[in-house]
């Protein structure tokens, strides 16, 4: 290039600098099921799941959004803080992107999220026959999801099979497992177990040889018929009852008890996993526990000389003390306040108990409540 007074100047080039467009987020979703094409993930969960974001770069800032795509412009994006997973317990869409030092953003990273609801219970219907010395029973199930089948097994929920409709005949009393699988839309429903009494067959009478003069009863008290069914009456264990306290510092004890008044022995089993039987499956209730994660706990009663009783459950909601209100930045627990017996909260928020149950935020009692902001964000708040 020449200057003004004919001086040829000559340009070099120090650096080239490329500004390359970052990664897509990742998502690491645990729920019932996932799966994942290119950007979009799917899963279906119950009763609740966690979604957490990673991106290959260190430096660069992920932002997430929960709702509809932002098809404006105008929806608000949240910075997402590393490590902690978003709770979610409804069915919900998450949108994330990552923007690098340069400043640059990433395509948007899609996560659907359907919530399941747990199938109903299985019905059984006995139908004893004292003459075979057999009872037959039919199973069927008041709204039957749409895909889900039945499936039962006899003496165990080990090995149950799948139920064809028809008649199930058994020559000895036992108990019948039942339950709901396989819904598109559903999860699987809770184990439901039966005392299906078969009756001793009755015996011929036998014809006399010669008439004989009846003979009056010595006991004015009438014999029992053996030949009766015996009644399952109170044959089957009783239930359980769970009690729950959050003492604020990111740990509930559960305690676990009959819910009727118990003179004889008994015993409890419990989990806290997905897909055992209880009681072979479980562990020995011998006290209180305590549990740092949220979960789903299940137990049943064993009465000496009885069946297990019904499979009963609790949803147990622990928030770590990191996600106090104390802690968390003012676009979700700064928003978050408490006024007598009531929750003041941000718009569509929503409000659990201890128990995962949700409730009003107004005239609630004494004790620890769970607020999910529409950030996605989980706080604490104690009402004393």
């Amino acid at each position: 290039m020449a200057t003004a007074d004919g001086s040829e100047v000559e340009f070099w080039p120090i650096e080239k600098v490329m500004f390359a467009t970052p990664a897509p987020v990742k998502a690491d979703v645990k729920a019932t099921t996932a799966a994942v094409s290119g950007n979009e993930y799917t899963a279906t969960f119950y009763p609740m799941a966690e979604v957490t974001l990673t991106h290959e770069d260190p430096r660069a800032t992920i932002y997430y959004m929960i709702g509809d795509d932002d098809t404006d412009g105008n929806t608000r994006w949240y910075e997402y803080y590393p490590g902690r997973p978003i709770v979610i317990s409804e069915s919900s869409r998450i949108h994330a992107r990552a923007v690098n030092a340069q400043g640059r953003s990433s395509v948007e990273t899609h996560v659907t999220l359907t919530r399941l609801e747990p199938a109903g219970a299985v019905q059984i219907k006995t139908v004893p026959d004292e003459k075979t010395g057999t009872t037959s029973f039919t199973l069927s199930a008041e709204n039957l999801p749409e895909g889900a089948k039945i499936w039962f097994g006899v003496g165990s929920a080990d090995d149950m099979i799948e139920y064809d409709g028809g008649e199930v005949v058994l020559d000895a009393t036992d108990i019948v497992y039942a339950c709901i699988r396989g819904g598109a839309q559903s999860a699987d429903g809770a184990v439901c177990h039966y005392l299906v009494v078969v009756p001793a067959k009755a015996q011929e009478p036998e014809k006399p040889t010669e008439p004989t003069e009846p003979t009056e009863p010595t006991d004015p008290t009438e014999p029992e018929d053996p030949t009766q069914p015996e009644q399952p009456g109170d044959r089957v264990s009783g239930r359980v009852k769970f009690e729950l306290t959050d003492d604020g510092d990111g740990v509930v004890k559960v305690k676990i008890s009959p819910e009727q008044t118990l003179t004889g022995e008994y015993e409890i089993w419990y989990t806290t996993k997905t897909g055992v039987t209880l009681p072979e499956g479980g562990t020995l209730y011998t006290g209180a526990f305590d549990m740092t994660e949220s979960g789903l706990v299940m137990a049943v009663l064993v009465e000496k000389g009885k069946p297990a009783g019904q499979t009963c459950e609790v949803t147990v909601w622990v928030i770590p003390t990191p996600t106090a209100i104390d802690s968390v930045g003012a676009d979700g627990a700064g928003n978050v306040r408490v006024d007598g017996d009531s929750i003041i909260a941000p718009e569509g928020s929503e409000v659990y108990d201890v128990t995962g149950r949700r409730v009003r935020p107004e005239g609630l009692r004494n004790g620890i409540y769970i607020v999910r902001t529409p950030d996605g964000n989980a706080v604490k708040v104690a009402i004393r």
